[in-house]
């Protein structure tokens, strides 16, 4: 009982890092895909795409 009660504490510490990690690469893109649209602003025109606060909003038309 012991062994599978270590067995599930070490799946839960990798499940949490696992998390951790996603969160920072989910961060990253977030700020990367901002950059992005800032650099695009001027091209909105063409793709109907807008910077509003942090978000990132697509007029399909």
């Amino acid at each position: 009982m012991g062994q599978v009660t270590q067995q599930v504490a070490a799946n839960a510490e990798d499940s949490a890092a696992a998390a951790e990690e996603l969160a920072g690469q989910a961060l990253s893109m977030r700020q990367e895909v901002l950059k992005l649209a800032l650099v695009t602003e001027g091209e909105k025109g063409k793709s109907g795409a807008t910077l509003i606060g942090n978000n990132l909003e697509t007029n399909h038309q």
